[in-house]
């Protein structure tokens, strides 16, 4: 299930800001999980091709443009004045946030982690008194990786981050906290107990997605969005399992599940498995899934279309 949290008093943007004529700039913002893997590239695709018209924006440039900076913690960024630059470089209008992971392993206490985290925002919005502020309730961290003790400061600050989203949002410049850590399993979504693989990528991206579909929503859509509940036609999108006419993500979270036998059919039924087979041999296989993966981080192409 993905938890989203809003708090604003009133959740409209009344100026409008966010338009299908122009570009919404997103700043993905963290330390080594931001940094790595294909998750920024998963929810960029996403969002495109769902019709938003929206860019990373940042100092980094690994697969998208952000700035996850290896090793870094709220607690000193919010001191070197980093952040005011990369901000003032791209000046974007939502700030996506997941922080707070090196500060724990370092065992620095909750608190002191949440005051930092309101020095960033204070710098977020002296760039743009109207930025949307997207702070991830941060992936957990396995016990073997960390120390015991390490996840447990995640657990803490996890739980103090809805209350002070809520002392600190505003209508005009609202904080959304996007629990990324419920869901979460450090054993199977990361290859070292702390940064994720694969799977892992697909929820952290999967989770942002449903956040920022809420906050971009309508005014960044470029084109109407697709119905929630397909209907099979006698054409089929090749990768488009769940018949969304849209390929992304989640058909990939889809097809993931359907391998591993946690599901034994496609929401899009007979149509899902003509759209999961990729190559087009007549079989869906795990060969297909890897053809699926390259094509979302961008080493890969997917035929257009398949006749039934």
């Amino acid at each position: 299930m993905v938890i989203i949290t809003i708090f604003a008093a009133v959740f409209v943007f009344q100026n409008r800001a966010f338009s299908a004529e122009t570009t919404t700039k997103i700043m993905p913002l963290g330390d080594s999980i931001t940094a790595c893997g294909n998750w920024r590239q998963l929810l960029l695709s996403n969002l495109t091709s769902s019709g938003y018209n929206v860019e990373f924006v940042g100092s980094q440039n690994y697969l998208t443009p952000h700035e996850g900076h290896s090793g870094i913690g709220p607690i000193g960024l919010a001191t070197t004045g980093d952040l005011k630059n990369w901000l003032s470089t791209t000046n974007p209008q939502i700030v996506i946030m997941h922080l707070g992971t090196n500060n724990s392993w370092g065992n620095n206490q909750a608190p002191e982690i949440i005051s930092s985290f309101t020095t960033l925002v204070s710098q977020m919005r002296a760039n743009n008194p109207n930025m949307k502020i997207m702070v991830a309730k941060i992936i957990p961290m396995h016990p073997t990786a960390s120390g015991e003790s390490c996840n447990n400061n995640v657990i803490d600050l996890n739980s103090r981050i809805d209350d002070w989203a809520k002392g600190l949002s505003t209508t005009q410049s609202p904080i959304i906290v996007v629990d990324q850590y419920t869901g979460f399993d450090t054993t199977t979504d990361t290859y070292d107990g702390v940064h994720p693989n694969d799977s892992g990528c697909i929820k952290m991206a999967d989770k942002w997605f449903a956040a920022l579909k809420d906050v971009l929503n309508p005014f960044a859509s470029a084109t109407p969005s697709a119905s929630a509940t397909p209907t099979p036609t006698s054409t089929s999108l090749i990768g488009d399992v769940d018949g969304n006419e849209n390929v992304n993500s989640i058909d990939f979270g889809y097809m993931r599940k359907y391998l591993l036998g946690l599901i034994t059919e496609f929401p899009n039924r007979e149509a899902g498995i003509k759209a999961a087979d990729i190559d087009g041999n007549g079989t869906f296989n795990s060969i297909d899934f890897g053809h699926m993966r390259n094509f979302l981080i961008g080493k890969g192409t997917i035929p257009p279309a398949s006749a039934s």
